[in-house]
């Protein structure tokens, strides 16, 4: 279950080794092994308080000083479903490129206890970034990140908004957050 690829290089990584993450059985899995997979690593801090982080540099540091196979890209959105700050998406990009010149996941994280508040920001979001990033087996999408007081209902309400968008433009992994 554990991966065996060891240092991550420009040939030998996650995502050359597993493939595209799926959902078998309740159980992700790597579309080249087939076989259940396991990944580490690391998030990033909310775009809007930790910027200076959000570079090719800190995703280079993150791989070959502390092994990561995924990094998370948290985008900070406050609890009305807005950004915080919209500028931060070249930053996220950058973030997201390096993973994927590296060859490890990167998982953008709309991080919100409020996004069902908002889907329109959500979809604008996710619609953008799958239409650039989504046929890269690197990229998962994480629609809500640790919803507070929401029914499941309105959780299901927002993502059965949101993941058409991303369905677009790629059939990668989408965690839906509870």
């Amino acid at each position: 279950m554990t991966s065996s690829i060891g240092k991550v290089t420009a040939t030998n990584n996650p995502v050359n080794y597993y493939g595209e993450m799926q959902v078998k059985d309740g159980v992700i899995i790597g579309s080249k092994t087939g076989e259940p997979m396991r990944v580490t690593g690391m998030s990033f801090f909310w775009s809007n308080w930790s910027q200076k982080y959000y570079t090719a540099d800190y995703v280079d540091l993150m791989v070959d000083d502390f092994n990561c196979e995924v990094v998370r890209c948290s985008y900070g959105i406050q609890d009305d479903g807005v950004p915080y700050d919209k500028s931060c998406v070249p930053l996220i990009e950058n973030v997201v490129e390096q993973a994927i010149e590296r060859g490890v996941y990167v998982l953008l994280d709309w991080h919100s206890h409020g996004a069902h508040k908002n889907p329109e920001e959500a979809i604008t979001f996710f619609s953008a970034m799958a239409e650039k990033y989504g046929e890269y087996d690197n990229v998962i999408f994480e629609l809500y990140n640790e919803p507070m007081n929401t029914s499941w209902e309105e959780i299901k309400t927002y993502a059965e908004l949101v993941i058409p968008e991303i369905r677009k433009y790629s059939d990668n992994l989408i965690i839906v957050g509870t």
